[in-house]
């Protein structure tokens, strides 16, 4: 055992022997050699700078603490998103700075205020089936909903819930927020844009149609679904998806088809193609599609195209050339 090691058995020891010389009578107490004296005045002197070592590297990790409390609690409040405890009733029992913001209001006057207090009244609906499902097995799913702050500012948020925290009431639940407005913005302009190019197609009776290589799915648009005089429905069913995409021609036009998608496939070829089409209420049509292969890692992963209407049967109709060199044309044409 190492010197230091023994400090304390020292101590101990030393403590006894005052203990009990303190509670001995005074007629029994044997007076001190001075050689006794120094040993134990060395003693308590060791002794106090052994608890004032110990004091300082308490301080020391005390300071430490801090440190990190501090940035704890710095990255807790700027956190990117916001941070709510909830208690079992919807109460908010605490929030960070990120959440106040989101919220609009100060952080005082959020403590006890139920948390439906900034919902907008038509999603309050998606906030009770959240917390239907938030205590039971598996735990609730994110949501998507909007918040009304107090001057009347509306933003989009997702809600999810974390982990429990340790400073929360028994019960409570620590909810993340995340400010999706601009998402949810962008969502909707893609949205319009979808709309309106399917509007447009079908003014211009034009219909879009993608083949995915690796699933073997065909995907049409309803104008090209109304095109084949066929009720509108989802992808096409593999494996046999482009084979029932090709039956819809005419039997002397499905070699042409069927060769031209091979080299579109295999050797990323274009193809620009006049052909007939029999609906399947048996109207003969003329129809022109178009397809542009889509790479990736220099492999054709996709097939994009668009199909149009472009009379009865009749002469073979011409096919305006396109630029490109690799482009398959009608050989008719």
């Amino acid at each position: 055992m190492t010197a230091r090691n023994s400090e304390p058995g020292k101590a101990a020891a030393l403590r006894w022997r005052a203990e009990e010389r303190a509670q001995s009578r005074p007629e029994q107490r044997k007076p001190l050699s001075m050689q006794d004296l120094q040993t134990t005045l060395h003693e308590l002197r060791v002794h106090q700078i052994e608890l004032e070592m110990q004091n300082e590297e308490l301080l020391r990790v005390q300071d430490k603490l801090e440190e990190a409390r501090a940035r704890y609690f710095d990255l807790y409040d700027l956190a990117p998103v916001g941070y709510l405890i909830l208690s079992p009733e919807g109460l908010i029992l605490e929030v960070n700075q990120t959440a106040v913001t989101l919220l609009g209001a100060a952080r005082a006057t959020l403590v006890r205020q139920p948390i439906t207090r900034f919902i907008q009244s038509q999603d309050q609906d998606v906030y009770y089936l959240y917390r239907k499902h938030l205590h039971q097995a598996g735990g609730a799913p994110g949501c998507d909903l909007r918040l009304r702050k107090p001057d009347g500012t509306l933003l989009w948020v997702h809600l999810a819930t974390g982990r429990e925290s340790a400073s929360a009431d028994p019960g409570g639940n620590r909810v993340v927020l995340a400010d999706i407005t601009e998402r949810k913005r962008i969502e909707a302009q893609l949205q319009r844009s979808e709309s309106l190019l399917r509007e447009t197609q079908e003014l211009g009776r034009v219909g879009s149609w993608e083949w995915d290589v690796q699933r073997q799915l065909m995907a049409w648009t309803r104008q090209i679904y109304r095109l084949h005089q066929l009720a509108p429905g989802g992808p096409l069913p593999r494996p046999e998806a482009l084979a029932q995409a090709r039956d819809c021609y005419l039997p002397e036009d499905q070699a042409l088809l069927r060769a031209a998608f091979l080299r579109c496939v295999e050797q990323a070829r274009p193809f620009d193609l006049n052909c007939r089409i029999s609906t399947a209420k048996g109207k003969p049509v003329w129809i022109r599609t178009c397809a542009e292969p889509v790479q990736e890692n220099g492999k054709v992963v996709r097939v994009l195209g668009f199909t149009l209407e472009v009379g009865a049967p009749g002469p073979a109709r011409k096919t305006r050339p396109r630029k490109s060199s690799q482009v398959d044309r009608d050989p008719r044409g």
